[in-house]
């Protein structure tokens, strides 16, 4: 969340200078006067350069209870530009024509590698196609170009850092240990790329956090 309040901005900077990090609730007191904002998390904090980190759980009350304040205690509405990461899933059932859903799929789980709040996470299909679209998802992989994003023919570029790097890797190693079936192509990238990964989920509790990279999870689930 970007706080684009100047006035606001310079009290949650001194706030940080002088206690350090600040949580969710005292965030929300500072917006709207100092009025308790009825939500506190101790895993959402402000970093040093005033950007706003929040939990998937918080958006679900996030802007209910600040709509309520608002009108409720200001005069008028402080700006801000929210955004929100989680595990987004998207849902096929057997009506929906495969080859545009293969389009979307790969469009939004691996353009830009897959680093983007927006990117798809989970992918849940009825069990009569289930087959259908996975092979079709799985032969567009294959001819998805991984490289420098410097040339125009590439689809995925590097990720972010080494950091990120290893977590996703590790990630993928850990879902192949716990008997997860892994598709990726059969193409040689380097080591500060990830190529195109899907993997097979039983359960969406199977996922525990989010991968902010190119994987992608699809679970099959049940007509009836």
């Amino acid at each position: 969340m970007k706080v684009l309040d100047a006035n606001l901005k310079t009290k949650i900077i001194s706030h940080i200078k002088d206690n350090g990090p600040i949580n969710l609730s005292s965030f929300m007191e500072m917006c709207l006067h100092d009025k308790q904002f009825g939500y506190y998390s101790n895993s959402n904090v402000i970093g040093k350069n005033g950007d706003f980190i929040t939990a998937p759980e918080v958006s679900q009350v996030f802007g209910e209870l600040i709509a309520a304040n608002i009108i409720d205690n200001q005069n008028q509405i402080i700006p801000l530009i929210a955004e929100t990461g989680g595990i987004n899933t998207m849902i096929v059932d057997s009506s929906a024509l495969l080859e545009q859903v293969t389009d979307d799929v790969v469009r939004s789980a691996f353009d830009s590698a897959g680093q983007r709040c927006s990117a798809l996470r989970v992918l849940c299909v009825q069990e009569e196609i289930y087959d259908d679209l996975k092979d079709m998802i799985i032969g567009n992989m294959q001819i998805q170009t991984v490289g420098d994003p410097n040339f125009f023919d590439t689809d995925i570029g590097p990720i972010i850092n080494d950091k990120a790097y290893k977590k996703l890797t590790s990630y993928i190693s850990l879902c192949s240990e716990k008997g997860y079936k892994i598709h990726q192509p059969n193409q040689k990238v380097s080591d500060i790329h990830i190529a195109p990964t899907l993997i097979e989920i039983n359960s969406i509790s199977n996922i525990t956090e989010e991968q902010f990279g190119p994987i992608l999870h699809i679970l099959k689930y049940s007509s009836n």
